[in-house]
């Protein structure tokens, strides 16, 4: 069994870890129908993803617009 390394867990106890809860799973149902609707679908994870910023009302930071920018009311912010 490896251990990690203690520099590493300290920066890993440093992260909050966002979950994919019920209002989530509410705001996903409702883009994935909206999307479909209009014939943008997207991965799953992408929509999950997306979904957990809203539900937390964060901004997304991302590179990949093509997906994120069809999600109506994310707020994105482009990463270069």
């Amino acid at each position: 069994m490896s251990k990690i390394p203690s520099g590493f867990q300290r920066f890993l106890d440093l992260l909050t870890i966002l979950e994919f809860d019920q209002k989530a799973s509410s705001i996903f149902a409702e883009d994935n129908a909206k999307l479909k609707r209009h014939g943008m679908l997207i991965a799953d994870m992408y929509l999950m993803i997306a979904s957990i910023t809203k539900a937390n009302d964060f901004t997304l930071v991302t590179n990949n617009l093509k997906h994120f920018e069809r999600i109506e009311n994310l707020k994105l912010e482009r990463w270069l």
